[in-house]
């Protein structure tokens, strides 16, 4: 039986003008209902809704006066459906994605008097959720599937599960019991590929047992009518009121009795399928290819502007170094960005910070500069040593000229206490004394929503009305008044949700809607992937940084581990989670983590310090295999499904332990495996920019044996095979429809009986493009 997800449209009455801004994000519910939609999130002005359904066998609430909508449903449900908002006789849709949780049980014999549990999913919180059993405790979690560190605590002391043999480095030191939660195998479940276009229509091909398939324009539904299924695939006619608009998307969800396929994401241009990367623009977020630069640790592009904090106790590497935003223009113009195909720019916060230095809380008390940005004393003034208004009309100006995108760190958890913000109304800090005599300093998780950074970084109450007013306002002049494309938001899971919905709704309607203009917004959390994906979607983010991730990654490419069975666990969570067409930020290092190449050479190990190894080595790349490492890690990065962010430096393999070490002055002379690195990391780059199977191609065929990964994306006959080697020896890939393909990296290709081989040398990976 399949089941067509359809309210009712003839095809050719499709409206082209929409209610909601964007495309609708999908509702990822709980295991459990009731599940709580913000109508809002997707129809900023609500007034217009004429009434909400939703497909069998889901039922609704609709709460006018809160603009929310609970959702119920049986122990028996599909795993997609849509909510229907309905306006002027016709229906826009939300999906709704059915929860993937199982239980997961965790037992502990003996007896212990506090027994506690604490993880990737308790936030590292130790929890009280074992209860007694006979022969000790037992504990029992919901858990989307995937790889989850934990650790038991037992009467304070923590320790690995003595019943779990299964263990895995934390990267500090020691070692995190690993629970390993099963899905679904993926050939139970359909997959979905876009194979080809034909006339008006598109040819969808379609594996597997199906249940039900919606196809989706925009965020209406394709009635029936607009598509047949047959035993080839799915064709699906291209509406005409696609013509009338110039971007427009096809979605496509399908899914049976076992769980969801891969969804995918088609975009048109005028009603015309996009086989042609080079027609694509900058504010097509998913071709988006980022790079990160702390202004000041880039380029001095003018020193009239340079005023390190003028105190003998700042170290000059915590002090200014006189990167200003004349520097980035300068790079800029001379074709740097060019050369590694950017077209999104993010630099740190660039507002007024204080012209004094201070001492870290945790030993051993360093002093420090706010070189770095974050410490603010105004959310609108330009920081003098950075540059001032001009300046930033001229870089924004630039940027736009040259097809490309900027977007802003801004910081809305804090900020530095001679803010006149906080002098003005103390009252609007978080607790800093907590009951137990503690400082609420750094307790990341404990306090999530209150913790201080330091004890001159106040946390800013957002609870109080008056401080959300104040900084959605704040940040939204930067993109309305200034013309910045976005945000990079910093200590977002620190903030309430309720924040990032005022600032939404405030860029919809001012930006987005006023301006024409579309917005990207983009959060750091680290956190589980359910903490993550909770802050994103239409009435909040886009996307944030990937870290589960890149941690998995860290590890595997670093040589820290040698199977890749963990990195194709952690891709396929990213993907179940956030979706296959995500906007989650993939990244090869940032601004608080070491340098990954320092830890692929082996001159940083993991456990050790990383600090105060930058503070008391010369850290250095003294084994050549971090290159070969670093030029796969950034080959996986830019290969999968998501935005390559690449921290300035990380492009050619510049060293450094944890902060400060890691932000160096960036460096444009450099060695020969430095240049050879860039010169990698530019024909990735530029290969991504132009395959259309590496921006909008479904992840398949993902496989991991040991020290081999490899898998494939596929686009409207566009496909690309990536086949990494992580061994120190040369390995031979089965590919077996390599026709049309060729090689990008120098690997070998021959004909076998049953296809062929590629051989990838040792610690190399290999790109296959073609059609």
């Amino acid at each position: 039986m399949i089941i067509l997800a359809a309210c009712g449209h003839n095809e050719e009455q499709l409206p082209h003008t929409s209610a909601m801004v964007g495309l609708a994000s999908a509702v990822r519910l709980p295991l459990h209902p009731p599940a709580t939609v913000y109508v809002t999130d997707y129809v900023p002005d609500p007034s217009g809704i004429d009434s909400l359904t939703v497909d069998s066998p889901f039922t609704l609430v609709h709460d006018t006066a809160s603009h929310t909508v609970s959702l119920s449903w049986p122990a028996v449900a599909p795993p997609f459906a849509l909510l229907h908002i309905w306006q002027g006789g016709s229906a826009e849709s939300v999906p709704l994605i059915r929860s993937d949780k199982r239980v997961a049980t965790i037992a502990y014999k003996g007896t212990a008097k506090d027994l506690r549990l604490k993880g990737e999913f308790t936030g590292w919180v130790a929890e009280s959720v074992f209860k007694p059993v006979a022969d000790g405790f037992e504990a029992q979690i919901d858990l989307d599937p995937g790889n989850y560190q934990y650790l038991l605590v037992a009467e304070g002391r923590e320790m690995l599960d003595p019943a779990n043999p299964d263990s895995v480095d934390n990267g500090i030191g020691g070692f995190n019991s690993l629970l390993r939660v099963p899905g679904t195998e993926l050939s139970m479940l359909p997959h979905l590929s876009a194979n080809g276009t034909e006339a008006d229509a598109l040819l969808i091909g379609l594996r597997g047992e199906t249940t039900g398939i919606s196809v989706l324009w925009q965020n209406r539904v394709l009635p029936p009518t607009a598509w047949t299924r047959d035993e080839n695939g799915i064709r699906v006619n291209i509406p005409k009121a696609a013509g009338n608009l110039g971007r427009s998307h096809v979605r496509i969800w399908a899914w049976n009795d076992h769980g969801l396929a891969n969804d995918l994401l088609i975009p048109l241009e005028k009603g015309k399928v996009v086989t042609d990367a080079g027609t694509l623009q900058r504010t097509d977020f998913h071709t988006a290819q980022m790079y990160f630069m702390m202004v000041d640790r880039f380029v001095n592009g003018d020193t009239t502007n340079d005023d390190p904090v003028a105190d003998k106790e700042i170290h000059p590497r915590a002090n200014y170094q006189g990167g200003d935003l004349a520097g980035i223009l300068q790079v800029m113009g001379r074709g740097y960005f060019d050369s590694l195909s950017v077209n999104t720019l993010w630099v740190s916060p660039i507002t007024q910070n204080p012209l004094k230095g201070h001492v870290e809380f945790p030993a051993p008390h360093r002093k420090y500069s706010g070189y770095h940005g974050y410490w603010p004393v105004a959310n609108t003034v330009v920081d003098h040593r950075f540059g001032d208004d001009a300046v930033i009309s001229q870089l924004v100006d630039a940027t736009h000229a040259s097809g490309r995108n900027i977007i802003l760190d801004f910081v809305s958890n804090h900020v530095h206490e001679d803010h006149p913000m906080v002098m003005a109304h103390p009252e609007w800090r978080t607790q800093l004394d907590l009951p137990d005599g503690r400082k609420n300093i750094r307790l990341w998780d404990e306090y999530r929503l209150t913790t201080w950074f330091d004890t001159f970084i106040p946390s800013l109450d957002h609870s109080v009305p008056q401080v959300t007013q104040m900084l959605s306002d704040t940040a939204l002049l930067w993109v309305r008044d200034r013309g910045f494309d976005g945000f990079r938001h910093d200590a977002a899971k620190h903030i309430p949700q309720e924040f990032w919905r005022e600032l939404t709704r405030k860029l919809k309607r001012e930006v987005v809607v006023g301006q024409g203009r579309p917005v990207l917004q983009m959060g750091e959390t680290f956190g589980s992937r359910e903490l993550i994906a909770s802050y994103i979607g239409s009435g909040m983010m886009d996307g944030k940084f990937d870290f589960n991730l890149y941690f998995d990654a860290r590890s595997v490419f670093s040589g820290a581990e040698h199977d890749f069975a963990r990195l194709a666990a952690s891709l396929r969570a990213t993907l179940a989670t956030y979706g296959h067409h995500h906007l989650m930020g993939n990244i090869t290092g940032n601004h608080d983590l070491p340098r990954f190449i320092s830890y692929a050479s082996g001159d940083l190990k993991f456990g050790e310090d990383e600090k105060e190894a930058g503070w008391n080595r010369d850290i250095q790349v003294s084994d050549t295999i971090g290159y070969l490492r670093l030029r796969q890690l950034t080959a996986f990065m830019w290969t999968i499904p998501g935005i390559p962010v690449m921290y300035y430096g990380d492009e050619f393999g510049m060293p450094g332990a944890g902060d400060p070490d890691n932000r160096r002055m960036m460096r444009f002379d450099l060695n020969p495996n430095e240049r050879a690195t860039l010169s990698v990391a530019r024909t990735l780059a530029a290969l991504r920019k132009k395959d259309m199977a590496l921006l909008y191609g479904d992840v398949d065929d993902l496989k991991a044996d040991g020290p081999l990964l490899s898998y494939s994306r596929n686009y409207l006959g566009h496909r690309a095979v990536v086949l990494i080697n992580a061994d120190s020896t040369d390995h031979s890939f089965d590919v077996i429809k390599a026709e049309g393909l060729s090689t990008n990296f120098g690997s070998t290709i021959a004909k076998t009986a049953q296809g062929h081989t590629v051989n990838v040398k040792a610690h190399g990976f290999e790109v296959l493009t073609g059609h």
